[in-house]
């Protein structure tokens, strides 16, 4: 059974990539502190560390699968963004 992780407010969806058919082939997540389940929804982008990753996104957590098969899920809070740094 893969590894699961659950990390609270530490990564936010920077964008999406979609197959021709529409689904999901993968993700921009940018890890870092005080974003919210609606700052992922309308894809802000900062400038953060990037991974791509294969992903779902089920209720306010965000499930990503890394490479080598193991899971992360990351909830977030509905807290107000901090000041992405420069």
């Amino acid at each position: 059974m893969p590894e699961t992780r659950t990390a609270g407010a530490t990564a936010w969806l920077r964008a999406v990539q979609r197959w021709e058919d529409g689904t999901v082939s993968g993700v921009v997540v940018h890890r870092w502190t005080g974003y919210t389940a609606a700052d992922i929804r309308r894809h802000r982008i900062a400038r953060c560390r990037e991974a791509r990753l294969n992903h779902q996104l089920d209720g306010d957590a965000l499930v990503i699968t890394l490479r080598d098969g193991r899971t992360e899920t990351l909830t977030f809070h509905d807290t107000e963004p901090q000041a992405v740094p420069a």
